[in-house]
């Protein structure tokens, strides 16, 4: 039987991983500003950042989405 404190843990742990997926699509939207500001030239930077951020947010939700399903 999972105490108060455990669900508590829990429903930070799930808070901090929608968190860390939201930063990571925003980290995608600021590469997406970069390359568009730089007149669509400078395309290696603003791509690993945007491949970074996508990476970050891919993990974080598939983890959230597996908290979610985990739910005992």
């Amino acid at each position: 039987m999972p105490s108060s404190r455990d669900s508590l843990l829990r429903s930070v742990r799930r808070w901090l991983l929608v968190t860390v997926f939201l930063l990571g699509i925003g980290v995608i939207g600021i590469a997406d500003i970069a390359y568009t500001v730089s007149d669509y030239a400078d395309g290696p930077v603003p791509a690993v950042i945007g491949v970074t951020g996508g990476l970050i947010a891919l993990v974080a939700g598939l983890r959230t989405l597996g908290t979610l399903s985990s739910t005992g």
